[in-house]
């Protein structure tokens, strides 16, 4: 399946963040967020599609993330603690 199959099969559409997404699903209860003072849901599961024309930008979480991979390939991800060491993770 190609990339563009992906994309149409599932609906994607373009992420902020770099790539393509679709959210799938997401709890009933929301929670009050401290520093943005919105309510956000206490999860959300999105399909996610990155590809070499399209990286996720580096960015800073305020929640955990789950990823769950779906097709063959190598995910890299990078994690630094406030102490600026370093995680990796494949």
């Amino acid at each position: 399946m190609t990339k563009n199959e992906i994309i149409e099969t599932l609906q994607l559409t373009p992420h902020p963040e770099g790539g393509w997404f679709k959210e799938t699903s997401h709890s009933k209860d929301t929670f009050l967020e401290n520093k943005s003072n919105e309510k956000r849901f206490f999860y959300t599961s999105i399909y996610f599609l990155l590809d070499g024309s399209s990286p996720s930008h580096f960015h800073r979480l305020t929640h955990d993330e789950l990823w769950f991979f779906h097709k063959e390939s190598i995910c890299l991800s990078i994690a630094f603690s406030r102490m600026v060491t370093m995680k990796e993770s494949i």
